[in-house]
């Protein structure tokens, strides 16, 4: 049987990330910073989504904004930040860019954990979340199972029996 060269666990966690975020996604998304964690109460969240072709984020509408497209390639910095207050502590996305209002991007932790490191992933940088680490090492556990070699001959798995008019009596009352 040949043998084809499968692609390393990071090979295949970052085409599995960089579909991931093209996929809708609600993130709570603001334009500008903020200090505290009850800044983001009340607020409602966006439809975002990555537009592999133009390789930037997109904002969906609401009733106050327009659609709003950031490419990848304006963006400073990119880091996983946190906020704390009284009610306690939330993770974020915080991404500064060229002349323009920061973007701010708070959800669901696995997921904003997986779509930092995919915009992370359209910068050529290695993955670096709790997240994206054990996806990375399920592909790695996946690899190493298909490297295994398997039987040349399929198990003997014996024909059905010639009648299959299996009567039953059931009392039932």
């Amino acid at each position: 049987m040949e043998q084809v060269e499968l692609a390393t666990p990071q090979e295949l966690f970052k085409k599995y990330v960089q579909s991931y975020i093209t996929k809708q996604c609600d993130f709570i998304v603001l334009r500008n910073k903020f200090s505290k964690a009850s800044a983001l109460d009340g607020l409602t969240p966006n439809q975002i989504h990555f537009d592999d072709k133009q390789k930037a984020i997109v904002i969906a509408p609401d009733n106050k904004n327009e659609a709003q497209v950031l490419k990848v390639a304006t963006f400073e910095s990119l880091k996983m930040d946190s906020a704390k207050d009284e009610g306690g502590q939330i993770k974020y996305i915080n991404i500064t860019i060229k002349g323009d209002k920061p973007l701010i991007l708070q959800g669901q932790k696995d997921s904003m954990e997986l779509w930092y490191d995919g915009i992370r992933s359209h910068k050529n940088l290695e993955p670096e979340t709790e997240t994206s680490k054990q996806k990375i090492e399920i592909f790695a556990k996946a690899k190493k199972y298909a490297e295994k070699p398997f039987p040349d001959s399929m198990p003997n798995i014996p024909a059905p029996p010639a009648n299959l008019n299996f009567s039953t009596k059931l009392d039932i009352e």
